[in-house]
């Protein structure tokens, strides 16, 4: 025969546990929600609204997108799982499709971004290089860092491999003067843009004295010398005895800074 034993009922100090675990797990949750950032809270925000992929052009929720490491607006990518799963394009067709292809003899221009001196600017691997050298490399198959790329034709956004060849700086410049485009002469910046230089009255020297006033002398804030030790230099120097870097030494200047103040190249206002 078995006995039946009564269950026993809770004791009032497992309620009081059991109370206290519930609140402190409350109080954990009440806290991640008052410490979450605020980036991780627009995207939760962000996670309800559509986004639309640019390569099949439906709407779907952000949860249908990657994460972007190029942390622009919403944080995820702009093309969905689905559309990425496909076959990635190789960088050598990428790299083709930015180039105006023309007939063999003529120059064949990038279309892409450029740099400030015109030369073409693309990216592989996450770096960029000038495309006039990824396409001599996808001609060659190889190219010596150390060299540089050359155009024959001198147009600098010009991919063509025909007209490219790897030299030294040295087989460049010998290029350039061969073909007359040294900056000399009528070629020169100073004759092709005299308005670039101002002199005489132009010049901010003459538009405004008060600027170069209170730049002589003493008023100079990198001044190490004052009129008098100018004119104590000048009278020791020629008295005999005393070397320049001695002077140099004893005053606290270096002997360059001595020979000018001797020479009169500084100090010229001080007799």
């Amino acid at each position: 025969m078995q006995s039946c034993t009564p269950a026993r009922p809770p004791h009032s100090g497992d309620r009081r546990r059991a109370s206290s675990v519930e609140a402190r797990t409350a109080l954990n949750n009440l806290a991640l929600d008052l410490l979450a950032s605020p980036m991780h809270i627009a995207s939760m925000i962000a996670s309800t609204v559509n986004q639309v992929c640019r390569k099949c052009g439906i709407s779907k929720p952000h949860t249908c997108y990657g994460k972007s490491r190029s942390g622009h607006g919403s944080g995820v990518k702009r093309t969905c799982k689905t559309c990425e799963g496909g076959p990635r394009v190789s960088a050598e067709v990428r790299f083709w499709r930015n180039v105006d292809k023309r007939c063999a003899e003529e120059c064949w221009p990038w279309m892409g971004p450029t740099d400030v001196d015109g030369y073409g600017i693309f990216k592989v691997d996450r770096r960029r290089k000038r495309a006039h050298r990824v396409a001599f490399e996808m001609h060659t198959g190889s190219i010596d860092a150390s060299l540089l790329v050359c155009h024959r034709c001198d147009n600098p956004c010009c991919c063509n491999p025909i007209h490219l060849f790897q030299g030294t700086n040295a087989d460049n410049v010998r290029d350039r003067h061969a073909k007359g485009r040294d900056a000399k002469g009528d070629a020169n910046g100073m004759r092709l843009h005299p308005e670039s230089r101002l002199r005489g009255d132009e010049h901010w020297t003459r538009k405004k004295p008060e600027r170069l006033a209170h730049q002589k002398g003493e008023a100079h804030g990198m001044a190490k010398l004052t009129e008098s030790n100018v004119i104590e230099i000048r009278r020791i120097y020629a008295s005999g005895g005393f070397s320049q870097q001695r002077l140099a030494d004893i005053y606290g200047v270096s002997q360059r800074s001595i020979g000018d103040v001797i020479r009169r190249k500084k100090w010229s206002h001080v007799e």
